[in-house]
């Protein structure tokens, strides 16, 4: 709590001008995270505190940071998802979402190495759609071996379909889905898409 107090003084300090909800007065972050105050002049602050803070606090200034094209903050953010041990308490799929939304070309092949790794489980969820944008020959694979993965097949399903490659048609069909999950429809509609662009 003191840590995150400190913060706050910090962001106040730089300038940062606290927004109300309902009536009520959100603290410095709390304003960062819930508005589209730009997190660029206070990026140096944030960052210092990735290592001082824990849990649903780490969290908070992680999705400060998601917003796209933030730059310099991703290869922290991939360390501090290998490194869930160092940071107990910490909800990776936040971090997962973060690295997708900012979408740093540099951390791509890092991604590329968490997305096969099922230790991460459902985390990586958000991260399906950073190997769409890679668009390369291994992204593709990685998406087509995704749809083995239970944790994270509905997403994978659902960046095939985006991704609009026909070769995908195959591999989907012969994918089972579970009844009344996000995967079923996904599946779906991307076959719906899929043989529609493969007609053409």
């Amino acid at each position: 709590m003191k840590n995150i107090k400190s913060l706050n003084t910090e962001l106040i300090k730089a300038g940062l001008e606290v927004q109300t909800f309902m009536g009520e007065e959100l603290s410095p972050l709390d304003t960062l995270v819930n508005s589209k105050l730009s997190v660029k002049p206070f990026h140096d602050i944030l960052i210092k505190y990735f290592d001082i803070l824990k849990g649903k606090e780490l969290e908070m200034v992680v999705r400060a940071f998601s917003k796209k094209g933030i730059k310099g903050v991703s290869p922290s953010l991939v360390r501090i998802f290998i490194s869930k041990e160092t940071y107990p308490n910490l909800n990776l799929w936040t971090v997962g979402n973060a690295i997708s939304v900012i979408d740093d070309k540099s951390t791509y092949d890092q991604v590329l190495k968490i997305c096969r790794n099922k230790e991460f489980g459902t985390s990586r969820q958000m991260l399906m759609t950073t190997l769409r944008k890679i668009e390369s020959e291994e992204s593709f694979e990685t998406l087509i071996e995704s749809l083995k993965d239970e944790s994270i097949r509905g997403h994978a399903i659902d960046e095939l379909r985006k991704l609009g490659d026909p070769r995908a048609i195959k591999p989907i069909e012969n994918t089972e889905v579970r009844k009344g999950l996000f995967e079923e429809k996904a599946k779906k509609k991307a076959l719906k898409k899929l043989k529609t662009v493969d007609n053409k």
